[in-house]
């Protein structure tokens, strides 16, 4: 009886396991766009990978929420806004890409800012997590494949 017990406590394991390799999406890229010059906020464009689409058909419900940085400072993460595209949606879906992009003032001179674009971007850089009604989903770094 323990040993079955045991056996179906195992399949379980390995069912929960593969279940989550089905979610595939990464963040491409981060990057920061000094928009100071243009009396405009600056923008941090998001490029997220999602090979299977299980993201873009979750974001195309229209209930995003915000947009988390986690390598900001947690006072600081209420200075980042979600920038509608031209469509008037939050995002913009090229290919197997998810573009994102947020306003910010937080890194602007006039506010006592000294670090440089190459400084805020190292900043900005990490893992998000995406507000989903009242879910966050986490997404990482895509993994580089090195020769």
């Amino acid at each position: 009886m323990k040993k079955n017990i045991i056996l179906i406590f195992i399949i379980f394991i390995f069912s929960c396991k593969n279940y989550k390799s089905y979610d595939k999406y990464c963040i491409k890229k981060i990057e920061f766009i000094n928009q100071s010059r243009n009396l405009i906020p600056s923008i941090v464009k998001i490029q997220i990978e999602d090979s299977n689409d299980s993201l873009k058909n979750l974001l195309a419900l229209g209930k995003l929420k915000k947009v988390i940085l986690y390598s900001v400072k947690a006072n600081d993460r209420d200075f980042f806004y979600l920038a509608p595209f031209g469509t008037g949606k939050q995002f913009n879906i090229e290919g197997e890409v998810i573009n994102l992009s947020l306003m910010t003032t937080l890194y602007e001179k006039e506010f006592g800012n000294r670090l440089s674009d190459i400084e805020i971007e190292k900043k900005v850089n990490g893992d998000i997590g995406l507000v989903v009604d009242k879910d966050t989903i986490v997404i990482k770094k895509c993994e580089t494949i090195s020769d």
